[in-house]
């Protein structure tokens, strides 16, 4: 499977500073703990590394959908989410863990979560714990010109493919 090269340890540390110290800047931040007690966050808005929060709006210009190779997942650069493409077409998940929020990383297997190895497979389902929920499928879409668009706001069923 064809996937983006991950951040180094060095880059991910210099991006997630400056995340935080921009959130702090904001005024926004964690959204605190879930109003049920509970440890995992319940909707997509409310996760610790707000999916927006890397962008302004809920729309996530994703790139061309030409860019996504069959079998492979193209990492956005804004938005905490994945495109991958299947033999039924696109789709999007979130790479935030529904578990603590940590973002989840890919491999050829499927995704896993490198705080507390959540493992999912290719399409988000749940694998092995301590998550307790698949990752989010997210609302995608693609223009007549080819490029994906993710709405961030919205989740999709995990069956849900777009043609692209």
């Amino acid at each position: 499977m064809n996937h983006q090269r991950p951040l180094s340890r060095r880059d991910f540390c210099a991006v997630a500073g400056a995340a935080m110290f921009a959130a702090q800047l904001s005024g926004c931040g964690d959204a605190g703990p879930p109003a049920d007690g509970g440890s995992e966050p319940d909707d997509l808005a409310g996760a610790p590394g707000d999916l927006a929060s890397a962008c302004s709006g809920s729309l996530v210009d994703a790139g061309p959908a030409a860019a996504v190779p069959l079998d492979g997942v193209v990492q956005s650069d804004c938005g905490h989410l994945f495109v991958c493409r299947d033999g039924q077409g696109l789709y999007a998940v979130t790479s935030i863990c529904p578990h603590q929020g940590c973002d989840v990383e890919f491999d050829t297997s499927g995704f896993t979560c490198p705080c507390h190895l959540s493992a999912f497979d290719y399409n988000g389902a749940l694998l092995m714990g301590p998550a307790t929920r698949p990752l989010a499928h997210l609302l995608l879409t693609v223009d007549a010109g080819g490029i994906v668009t993710v709405d961030t706001s919205k989740k999709a069923s995990a069956a849900t493919r777009t043609q692209g």
